[in-house]
């Protein structure tokens, strides 16, 4: 699976502003949940640790994700 940027123009830009909201970066919708959640982290309760656990990995799975679709060579 790879190489599909081509074929799929349209779709990798939808994935990667997807993707993009999904990491909190300011102008997208993700940067409004993060910030909550990291105003919250005053309390220092496991749950909002673990939430913040879980965004990032999730982040870095769906990075992967647009590479390995799209960027990678197929092969």
């Amino acid at each position: 699976m790879g190489g599909l940027r081509k074929k799929m123009p349209r779709h990798v830009l939808d994935l990667h502003a997807g993707t993009l909201a999904l990491a909190g970066l300011p102008p997208f919708s993700g940067f409004y949940s993060k910030d909550s959640i990291s105003r919250s982290r005053q309390h220092k309760h496991r749950t909002v640790r673990a939430r913040r656990r879980v965004a990032a990995l999730t982040t870095f799975y769906m990075f992967a994700a647009c590479f390995v679709r799209f960027l990678a060579r197929r092969g």
